[in-house]
């Protein structure tokens, strides 16, 4: 019975067997440990989220309180902003009552805003849509959008500049643009940009003292192109009699 007695071991009796084992095993460590610093590196590269305080409409309320409660709502952001593509497509999708002028998009835009405070992109483009597109022509509703969104990302540039282009082609809404961006060019270390635009809105809106005083402050930009501009404009407003340079 001496054959019952041997041992077998995997790298002498099965040389083949055994080199197959070690590279899966050592690629299995290596897809795991790949697979964390990856995870890691996303954790690192997502923002911090503030609190949830947005209000859920019922028709999207197991997919909205769903992405809150699961702790997902970067991932329920984009998926919102995926149906927000989708809605401007073919807005019958959703309501076979609802015409080309897509007329829950406003409330498309707050339902990423509630999920990610921080979702530049989105913002833009439904901000964009509501103002710019033919069909649509909402730019009441894409002023409210960008206020909401002002109210908790405040330092992101693009979002006044949208308003200062708003109030430039839409005179009627020309007042309330600039007083949004008026709240966004108070930090000075500003966009030189937004306070350019400002400035010229003041000036379209024959408010000259006010375009004139953000034109002076724009004399010693780092940027030198607005530094010029402004130095130009002041010298056209006061060749016109609109001001007085001392």
């Amino acid at each position: 019975m001496k054959h019952f007695e041997k041992t077998f071991t995997l790298s002498e009796d099965f040389p083949s067997l055994a080199r197959l084992v070690r590279v899966r095993v050592k690629f299995f460590w290596g897809v795991l440990f790949l697979g964390a610093g990856a995870s890691v590196a996303l954790l690192r590269a997502q923002p911090v989220l503030p609190s949830f305080s947005g209000t859920v409409e019922a028709r999207y309320a197991s997919q909205d309180a769903g992405a809150v409660l699961w702790g997902a709502r970067l991932a329920g952001d984009r998926l919102v902003f995926i149906q927000t593509l989708q809605y401007f497509a073919d807005p019958t999708l959703e309501d076979k009552n609802a015409t080309t002028t897509a007329p829950r998009l406003l409330t498309y835009g707050r339902r990423m805003l509630s999920l990610n405070p921080y979702d530049r992109y989105g913002v833009m483009y439904v901000a964009s849509v509501l103002a710019y597109s033919p069909p649509v022509n909402r730019p009441d509703e894409a002023i409210t959008l960008l206020k909401e969104a002002m109210k908790g990302d405040p330092g992101y540039s693009r979002y006044p500049l949208l308003l200062g282009a708003i109030g430039y082609t839409q005179t009627e809404h020309a007042a309330e643009a600039i007083e949004m961006m008026e709240k966004a060019v108070k930090d000075p270390n500003g966009p030189s940009m937004v306070k350019s635009i400002l400035a010229g809105l003041h000036k379209k809106e024959g408010h000259y003292g006010r375009a004139a005083e953000i034109y002076m402050s724009l004399l010693n930009a780092r940027d030198k192109h607005y530094a010029e501009r402004a130095r130009k404009s002041l010298m056209e407003m006061e060749a016109e009699g609109l001001i007085q340079l001392r």
